[in-house]
């Protein structure tokens, strides 16, 4: 009994400390130390629901912006600035530099080179113009931007997360390099939270067929 609470207190401190650390790495919000070692693998299956706590509090900014009277696209604007800010630029960056590099016509190494480099090239100028402005825009015509928020930030970091997915599956050369061994299994607690609450029994039985092909 008491080896069994001991390793339920290790794992329960483990996942507080992965839960900390994912906060750290994907966003600027104040983290206090833990102290207590992380498991890598958690962190980044906690992505999602990081992305899921930064979309409500931008949902939240544009609801406190609208009910003091700002136009929808004005409060969608400020939503989008402090998600900007809050963790979003961090991805944005490398989002930039993939442009440059798709668009530069090149591959390989080139590719890379025009991707490592430190200016912005006007295609990728051009893109994340469009982007945020599409962004806000979409963003004014939720109609519950609290909900509707924390959704698409979610949907946007398991579009980022199945790089981890997908190169352990397939042993994308470099790629699998720059991610621990995560398995679809250890997103089953955050992804059925979040599908059951935005997508009812419908996205459970999505999960479950999505962790047939990739568990």
């Amino acid at each position: 009994m008491r080896a069994s609470f001991y390793s339920f207190s290790r794992l329960a401190l483990s996942t507080w400390a992965s839960a900390l650390e994912a906060l750290r790495m994907f966003s600027r919000l104040p983290v206090p130390p833990c102290g207590h070692p992380f498991d890598l693998r958690l962190v980044f299956a906690l992505f999602p629901l990081v992305g899921s706590l930064l979309g409500l509090l931008s949902g939240a900014a544009q609801s406190l912006a609208s009910s003091a009277g700002l136009s929808p696209l004005s409060s969608s604007w400020v939503a989008l600035s402090l998600y900007l800010y809050l963790g979003f630029s961090f991805h944005f960056d490398g989002f930039l530099d993939v442009v440059d590099g798709w668009a530069s016509g090149r591959r390989g190494e080139e590719m890379l080179r025009v991707m490592k480099d430190p200016g912005v090239g006007s295609f990728a100028l051009a893109f994340g113009v469009a982007y945020l402005g599409l962004r806000g825009s979409l963003g004014a015509e939720a109609e519950d931007p609290l909900w509707a928020l924390s959704a698409c930030a979610c949907g946007g970091r398991l579009s980022s997360l199945s790089m981890a997915l997908l190169s352990q599956r397939f042993a994308l050369g470099s790629f699998k390099a720059l991610f621990p061994e995560v398995r679809f299994w250890q997103l089953l607690p955050g992804l059925s939270a979040h599908l059951l609450l935005f997508s009812g029994w419908g996205g459970l039985t999505l999960l479950s067929s999505l962790g047939v092909v990739l568990g």
